[in-house]
């Protein structure tokens, strides 16, 4: 649908569920999750506005929440439960550990680091980490930290 409104129109006509979209910073595709390959196997695919063509991305076996850099060359998603950054083309090139992960990463608006949270002995626990081999550190709390998401720099 046009951002002024007016009818929305169908871009896949799939017989499954399609969810979670996060468009690429250049406009011209998102990623979003389908579990057309099986019930509790979602992938993440894209789809291109030029072509219309829709891809398969993800190679995990389960592959959910993805969101794009600011410049569009890479892709945070959660695979499993496991918070993961994968290339543009589907590779994944870091996993951020097995935690019991339950929210995906959210890169800086640099593309530098993401933050994550997690539950690690029944606290919520929120994570930045480098992703060019600088430390990471972690803030807890009491209750459940979810979706933490990075501000944009005042102008």
């Amino acid at each position: 649908m046009s951002a002024s409104g007016g009818q929305p129109r169908r871009l896949i006509n799939w017989p499954s569920s399609e969810v979670q979209p996060s468009y690429a910073p250049d406009g011209k595709s998102f990623v979003f999750v389908s579990d057309k390959t099986g019930f509790n196997k979602p992938q993440i695919y894209r789809y291109e506005f030029g072509s219309g063509r829709t891809t398969k991305v993800s190679s995990s076996g389960y592959a959910t929440s993805p969101q794009f850099s600011n410049d569009g060359s890479q892709i945070a998603f959660l695979s499993g439960r496991s918070a993961a950054i994968m290339n543009s083309g589907g590779a994944v090139t870091t996993n951020l550990g097995n935690t019991g992960i339950d929210e995906a990463p959210s890169f800086s608006p640099n593309g530098k680091r993401v933050v994550y949270a997690s539950k690690q002995g029944g606290k919520g626990v929120l994570t930045i980490k480098s992703l060019n081999g600088g430390e990471s550190f972690g803030k807890s709390g009491q209750g459940t930290i979810r979706s933490p998401v990075w501000s944009s720099s005042p102008k």
